[in-house]
């Protein structure tokens, strides 16, 4: 901490000292026009802040002021204005909790501190990793809600302090160096790309990497409480280090803190007695849909009325594939290991699928038909003939709709290709994530790719979500819409995913405007493969549900040697869509 400390202090004087030498130099702060959301305007100096602006309002707006926004970018209320902008003046709840994140880190750094802490045994490993509003990932405290209190106890005495978050632009290096001691925070460095500005926030003695803003300063943090701990692994894979979520709320008046409690503990008793009512492993089980054995754990067997009830909801989306131009095909169930290679899933997906082996057997079935100028990407033999093979249980169904493809001739007259597939999926699912139908290991899904050229997205995510409205409203679902962008962890070039995905991105976000619904962006969550929409169903307790989705993929095709010919006769690769209403018929 001390360290970080010295680092900040001298970065800060070099950065002073080269702001007072472009002002000696005619270079420094100059007047600037600030234009309010009521159309008022005032003339006033760079060194002005939107809480100044707040102040000569009136001193209630300056009390409420928690963030702003400046030219429909969000910005510190305590950071100087640097130019002509428009500016609206916030109380933002997000940023409220963001910054009492920041408070809970500077809490959870010296209680396990060897100079300060009850828990020295324990300082070395500490390492804070990223820290969103709702989802703190603290790593390696061994923390339980023992230590809530004291936590809570010095977050409440920062607090009163009133200390202030100061922000500063650092470049890649200096903030390696910063945090040379934390692999996590050095990780997230790596990733941020090349020209991308960087920045850090200093509240005390606390520093962080984070790109703000925050409140004005920590006085305002009137209640805080812990909630709950819990387990995750770093970027949600199990290969890597197992951390701990430290989950926190916080309220700008202890009022409020006393209101949220008494309302979770009417809501949680409420919520009890109802999830009880609206069990669906019960009901199933009482209206005999449904069972499960431990013999087969995570698969469901449908009784005779719930077979009837998993029919009539497949036929039902058939009977729209007829109408909306699809084509239903049935593919197999087990693949070899090449394939899933070829896609990329071994890679990325290997611990989620159910291998088997076996011994194979040479043969000499007719795989389909290559056409001059095309390589397909499939073998046309046995890979491992006369050996014992690794096969995979098919998670999904792409990379077969990708051999169909590749197994046909096809022209810019044949596309959009829809194919649609009710195969029998398999997820090794980890037993403690398994929950009555909601997440299974053995599913099927009303699963279809649709091939289309670059130009033709739009119209086809239209398309998609005209279906997907007209199922959820026949259901009386409410739902929420996101779009997922490219995720750290993705697949292929990432000249690609800038040049291709970014207009795909585009074409998106036009599908989704023009569909009426509002929608969100969730950054750096999309498909390894691609960007995606995903789509949330409300249930009748109001929890969430992940269920439909419409993902973009540049990768497969290209990866599978995909093509077809165009109006000028050349080849070219087409974009593959993924998309599903249902998700899972059990789900």
């Amino acid at each position: 901490m001390q360290r970080r400390l010295e680092l900040w202090r001298e970065e800060w004087e070099r950065q002073q000292t080269g702001k007072e030498a472009q002002a000696a130099a005619g270079e420094g702060p100059h007047p600037i026009k600030i234009t309010l959301p009521d159309g008022r305007i005032i003339d006033t100096s760079s060194s002005t802040t939107p809480l100044q602006v707040a102040a000569s309002i009136s001193e209630g707006l300056a009390r409420e002021v928690v963030v702003a926004r400046v030219n429909g970018e969000l910005w510190d209320a305590s950071r100087p204005l640097e130019q002509d902008c428009h500016l609206e003046l916030l109380k933002g709840a997000g940023v409220f909790w963001h910054s009492a994140s920041h408070l809970l880190g500077l809490a959870i750094e010296r209680e396990y501190s060897p100079a300060t802490g009850e828990h020295a045994e324990s300082s070395a490993k500490v390492q804070l990793c990223d820290g969103p509003a709702l989802s703190d990932e603290k790593g390696g405290l061994g923390a339980s809600t023992e230590d809530f209190a004291e936590l809570e106890k010095r977050v409440e005495a920062f607090a009163k302090e009133k200390r202030q978050f100061e922000r500063m632009t650092v470049s890649r290096d200096f903030a390696l160096q910063m945090f040379a001691y934390n692999d996590f925070k050095r990780e997230i460095i790596e990733a941020i790309p090349a020209g991308e500005e960087l920045t850090l926030y200093k509240c005390g003695e606390f520093i962080d990497l984070c790109r703000g803003p925050h409140i004005p300063h920590t006085g305002l943090v009137k209640g805080f409480k812990l909630v709950k701990v819990s387990g995750a692994y770093w970027k949600g894979d199990s290969t890597r280090p197992l951390l701990q979520r430290v989950y926190g709320i916080a309220f700008p008046k202890k009022e409020l803190l006393k209101e949220w409690l008494t309302l979770q503990a009417t809501l949680y008793c409420f919520l009890q007695e109802e999830a009880a009512k609206r069990d669906h492993r019960l009901i199933g089980k009482k209206q005999g849909l449904f069972m499960f054995h431990q013999w087969s754990p995570g698969n469901a067997f449908f009784l005779p009325p719930g077979a009837k009830i998993y029919n009539k909801l497949m036929n039902f989306v058939r009977d729209e594939y007829r109408v909306r131009g699809y084509q239903e095909v049935i593919t197999p169930l087990v693949f070899n290991k090449e394939l899933w290679e070829t896609s990329g899933h071994w890679q990325n997906y290997k611990d989620d699928m159910f291998a088997v082996t076996g011994a194979s057997h040479a043969h000499g079935h007719d795989h389909g038909h290559a056409r001059e100028g095309h390589s397909c990407a499939h073998h046309h033999h046995s890979p491992s003939a006369g050996k014992e093979e690794v096969m995979g249980l098919k998670p999904m169904n792409c990379p077969a709709h990708c051999l169909i493809f590749s197994g046909g001739h096809y022209s810019y007259r044949d596309l959009p290709l829809r194919l649609a597939d009710f195969g029998v999926l398999h997820r090794n699912e980890l037993s403690g994530a398994l929950t009555g139908l909601t997440r299974v290991r053995r599913f099927q899904q009303d699963d279809a790719h649709i091939f289309c050229a670059e130009d033709q997205i739009e119209s086809e995510i239209g398309g998609c979500l005209d279906f997907l409205r007209k199922v959820y409203s026949i259901f009386g679902f409410e739902f929420a819409v996101q779009l997922s962008t490219r995720p750290e962890k993705y697949l292929g070039e990432l000249a690609l995913w800038n040049k291709v995905a970014s207009r795909a991105e585009d074409a998106l976000k036009q599908s989704l405007s023009r569909f009426g619904h509002s929608w969100r962006i969730n950054e750096g969550d999309g498909a390894f493969y691609g960007p995606k929409i995903d789509i949330e169903v409300t249930d009748a307790l109001k929890r969430k549900h992940q269920c439909a989705t419409i993902q973009l993929d540049f990768q497969l095709p290209l990866r599978f040697g995909l093509k077809y010919q165009g109006l000028d006769d050349a080849y070219h690769t087409p974009v593959m869509i993924h998309r599903a209403i249902f998700g899972s018929v059990e789900r």
